[in-house]
């Protein structure tokens, strides 16, 4: 059996938000060398810790979908959206043993959206991540600019995906 197939996209439990931030963490510190800056990086991660108990209560409250890509027992990835927003929130995959991480969990998640009556998502991709984006049909938009704890602005682009209903 492949690496890829042993990878399990699943929705997040309560007691997985230990694994999230660590691969959060590992994916914005191992992943986007040569895209953001330390300073960046570490404001960042220090913006996820800060914001983490407003995302659990909105999983919590059903306001958004967090699913877990797990690998030998293990969270390497996450992804966050809120389909009544039509919104691409979140997905990072840390680096991994296996290959096919981000895909599996891009293509759960924009299932559930259309499940939820989404018919498109929008979102903003770091510049590291945008030739995954492209290559998993999104449209690259407008250049943008969002900021980050203690005023560090962190550069991007928006993202749009028509879906299939």
């Amino acid at each position: 059996m492949d690496k890829k197939s042993n990878i399990i996209i699943r929705p997040a439990k309560p007691e997985d938000w230990s694994g999230i931030l660590k691969a959060h963490h590992d994916a914005v510190m191992h992943k986007t060398s040569g895209h953001y800056t330390q300073e960046q990086k570490e404001a960042w991660i220090e913006s996820m810790r800060t914001d983490i108990d407003e995302r659990k209560e909105s999983v919590q409250k059903g306001e958004v979908i967090a699913l877990v890509a797990e690998y030998d027992g293990h969270i390497v990835g996450f992804a966050t959206s809120s389909p009544s927003r039509n919104r691409l929130l979140q997905l990072y995959v840390a680096p991994a043993p296996c290959r096919g991480a981000g895909k599996k969990l891009l293509l759960a998640i924009e299932e559930k959206a259309v499940q939820s009556g989404a018919m498109f998502l929008e979102g903003s991709s770091t510049v590291n991540a945008v030739e995954f984006y492209r290559r998993n049909g999104y449209k690259i938009g407008q250049f943008n600019e969002r900021e980050l704890t203690r005023g560090i602005l962190m550069q991007g682009y928006i993202i749009r995906k028509q879906l299939k209903l």
